[in-house]
């Protein structure tokens, strides 16, 4: 089973995986990680820490909040192109694609379909609802 970390600020990873379990159930090789900015020495070994204690064998895609922040430069040193992708921009549709679609695929097939879902799941209700006819 491939791994899926949240690092990101704040408790939004947390706040994410809270809500991903309300939907799906309990996960396994499920962890997020806050990024404090007056604990970045320790973050990048907190970060190695939990990716040791997941031991996913298949991997581990990392899910960020926005690229450039300091969670996504903080979990670059993870990236490897066989066993660790990481994907900036998350929001829940990506983070239930993830954990939905883990078995059976790569962190890079399955970071791309976390892109996917996280496009897919951004969208302007205003048009939705315009778009669709009366009845």
């Amino acid at each position: 089973m491939i791994g899926i970390l949240l690092v990101t600020h704040g408790e939004i990873g947390a706040a994410m995986v809270a809500a991903a379990e309300y939907i799906l159930g309990s996960q396994e090789c499920l962890a997020a990680i806050t990024v404090e900015s007056h604990e970045l020495p320790l973050t990048e070994q907190h970060i190695r820490a939990v990716i040791d204690s997941l031991g996913c064998s298949e991997g581990l895609v990392i899910l960020t909040d926005m690229y450039g922040g300091t969670p996504s430069n903080t979990s670059l040193p993870f990236l490897d192109k066989a066993r660790v992708e990481i994907v900036a921009g998350v929001n829940l549709p990506m983070l239930i694609k993830c954990l939905t679609r883990r078995e059976g695929t790569t962190p890079a097939e399955l970071a791309q379909q976390a892109l996917e879902a996280g496009r897919r799941g951004i969208l302007v209700t205003r048009a939705i609802l315009d778009a669709t006819p009366p009845k």
